[in-house]
């Protein structure tokens, strides 16, 4: 069609690439301590970091609504740009579980689950399926770990009086 109209046709196409594979392995960490209610700490700030994998489920919705025109648009990208939402979601689940915190760990795999499913609420619009989110670790603050230790420490020291 170009060569005989001189390389300015009036037809203009453009293609786009959208993978649809699932990403897996991508990071999420807190930048800030989540707050937290505890029944037997009082209000506490945890840290966390884990992975989470992301798929395009909608290649014309994630186009619409994710980057448009623009002319590289790569994981990375929707990484950064999404992150804090699920951070954000990670929270709301942590905040609705009504768990102490140390009851936290033994149910990393639960609150994972739980992030997935409102996520997929939440990405959805966008044409994105967010899986496989793993909790890798939750920490206290230096002070709760402290508290935590002295109470080993004082159950021990129990254990050993009463030999």
């Amino acid at each position: 069609l170009s060569l005989p109209t001189g390389f300015n046709s009036k037809i203009k196409a453009e293609v786009y690439f959208i993978n649809t594979k699932r990403f897996m392995g991508l990071k999420w960490g807190t930048q800030n301590p989540i707050m937290m209610r505890d029944v037997d700490f009082g209000n506490i700030r945890l840290r966390g970091y884990g992975t989470f994998a992301i798929k395009v489920e909608d290649p014309t919705r994630f186009m619409k609504e994710c980057f448009g025109t623009s002319p590289i648009y790569r994981v990375g990208d929707i990484v950064e740009q999404y992150k804090s939402s699920l951070i954000q979601l990670l929270t709301d689940v942590i905040g609705e579980s009504k768990l102490s915190a140390l009851d936290l760990a033994p149910n990393y795999k639960e609150l994972g689950k739980n992030v997935e499913a409102v996520a997929k609420e939440e990405f959805a619009p966008l044409g994105l399926k967010v899986s496989n989110f793993v909790i890798e670790n939750l920490s206290l603050p230096e002070e709760v770990e402290k508290i935590l230790e002295n109470r080993l420490v004082i159950k021990k020291h129990l254990l050993t009086l009463q030999r």
